[in-house]
């Protein structure tokens, strides 16, 4: 008997033994030491969770960095820094631990992570808090000028930052300055060596060419957000070093529900860009202009001072700052690629390969059929969806609807709405155009998106596309091309963020002017 039950022992410890090694369990352990690590993934078919690095809890001073691994092999990584889902794709390589610092509310941040392939289930979300050290704010008020002597340098001037209590005063300033021609150039000074927030950057700096610069705060724990200096993109010894009005606004991608009037949508993935903070006054024009007809550029119209100047004229003290109008879609785009050049920037707009430099009926095809490369750096016209987009902008989250006026927090046939404080329109312009920015901004600071003149954007006019898009450009080929925002002469109606119009390209009117729009790499 007692040899039946060893014999019958044995064969269960056997048992228990196959069963503990059998396929269709994860082994290695519990996976414990916090929500940053492998977890609990237990199927075959789901993606083991990413273990985010450095540990949970950890604070992220600026010597650290920061990686992600997942144990399922060929699986791919997304992350976040603020909290939110997780959706930038991880490359591999260890991040610095300032990008994630920026994300920073009363010091702390969450770095999330969530790992996908193709034919298994997605992994559970990683997610760990981290201490963020006192690191200083940005500086305010960046801007940069001319040296005494044009071309030799650039002069960088700033306020500094404010200190509170999770945000300690610099120790240091960088400044990073890009040429047109991609060249970097780097300049750090101490707080200690400075008798005034102001330096000169001469490394690299040429006559005529335009650079873009940013500058941070540093401090030993870590680095504060980059600042663009104003104005962004800065051309050394130009002949717009006095033109106001040209400052650019970073729009930060993301998607969104693009809705016109017409009762269409689609969501609409808009890359990061900049536009103008105001539409290009006369005075600019002017002086682009100028240059341009001395360069051999041709143009349909010589532009005036919003809607009562005199064509082609000089700028006056009184109206240089309006608009300029009686310009059409061709002359816009020209314009555009005369800016960029004057600027150093590639053109976006061509026809054959060449530059368009010339938007007389004579080329009114070449125009029409004109190919325009996003990915040039120069200046050109908004899409639609940019246009709206940045009209409609409150925090990359929630956007405006589109029966708003831009900036406004009600509908635009609301009693209580604000039209009359963000835009100029029939009840309020005395059927007039008038001076760039003199109505509210908007969330990111962009001013008369709704109401003044009429603004061109670059696509032709037709209906929205089904689905989902990223960067839409509009039809590939149409008659009318699209205007945007309303004007000074036509009620609140007109003035709606998702209202269209249909214009010819080949037509110009005292009501219609346009802004301009950068890539954003």
């Amino acid at each position: 008997m007692k040899k039946i039950s060893i014999i019958f022992l044995a064969m269960l410890l056997v048992v228990s033994m196959f069963l503990m090694c059998s396929p269709g369990k994860e082994t290695g352990g519990d996976n414990t030491g916090g929500d940053n690590t492998g977890g609990d993934n237990t199927g075959e078919n789901k993606v083991a969770k990413p273990v985010i690095s450095p540990a949970k809890g950890s604070t992220l001073t600026k010597d650290k960095s920061i990686t992600f691994a997942c144990a399922t092999e060929g699986a791919t990584i997304y992350y976040s820094f603020d909290g939110s889902d997780p959706s930038i794709e991880y490359n591999g390589s260890s991040i610095e631990a300032y990008y994630a610092t920026d994300h920073g509310v009363d010091g702390k941040v969450t770095i999330k992570a969530i790992a996908k392939k193709n034919g298994m289930s997605d992994s559970d979300v990683s997610s760990s808090d981290y201490i963020v050290p006192p690191i200083p704010n940005g500086p305010k008020n960046v801007r940069v000028s001319d040296s005494t002597i044009p071309g030799t340098g650039i002069i960088c001037e700033w306020e500094s930052p404010d200190v509170d209590s999770y945000h300690e005063a610099p120790t240091s300033y960088i400044i990073f300055y890009y040429r047109d021609d991609d060249k970097k150039f780097r300049k750090e000074v101490t707080v200690a060596s400075l008798s005034e927030n102001k330096v000169e950057l001469t490394e690299g700096v040429e006559s005529g060419r335009s650079y873009r610069v940013f500058m941070l705060a540093t401090n030993d724990h870590g680095y504060s957000i980059a600042v663009d200096a104003e104005p962004f993109p800065f051309t050394t010894d130009s002949p717009l070093t006095d033109v106001e009005g040209i400052e650019m606004i970073k729009v930060e991608g993301g998607a969104y529900n693009q809705t016109n009037a017409e009762g269409e949508s689609f969501i609409h993935t808009i890359s990061n860009f900049y536009i103008g903070k105001y539409e290009v006054t006369y005075e600019l024009w002017y002086k682009v202009y100028q240059w341009a007809i001395s360069k051999n550029y041709e143009f349909a119209n010589a532009g005036k001072e919003g809607d009562d100047g005199t064509v082609g004229a000089e700028p006056t003290p009184a109206g240089k700052y309006e608009p300029v109008t009686t310009i059409n879609w061709r002359d816009a785009i020209v314009w555009c690629n005369a800016y960029s050049e004057l600027r150093g920037f590639s053109p976006v707009y061509k026809s054959g390969g060449a530059v368009l430099k010339d938007s007389r009926d004579s080329n009114g095809d070449n125009c029409d059929s004109a190919e325009a490369d996003f990915f040039a750096n120069g200046y050109r016209l908004p899409t639609d969806g940019e246009w709206q987009y940045a009209a409609s902008y409150k925090d990359g989250t929630n956007f405006t609807p589109w029966n708003y006026v831009s900036g406004d927090t009600v509908a635009y046939d609301n009693p209580s709405n604000k039209c009359d404080s963000f835009a100029w329109y029939s009840d309020n312009s005395g059927n007039h155009a008038h001076p760039v920015g003199g109505k509210g901004a908007n969330a990111l600071g962009i001013h008369d998106m709704s109401g003044n003149v009429w603004e061109w954007c670059w696509d032709w006019y037709g209906n929205y596309p089904s689905g989902s898009h990223s960067d839409y450009t509009g039809p590939s080929s149409g008659s009318p091309r699209v205007l945007r925002g309303g004007g000074f002469h036509i009620d609140s109606g007109y003035l709606r963020v998702g209202f269209r119009y249909a214009y010819d390209p080949s037509d110009e009117d005292p009501h219609v002017g346009f802004r301009v729009a950068l890539r954003r790499p």
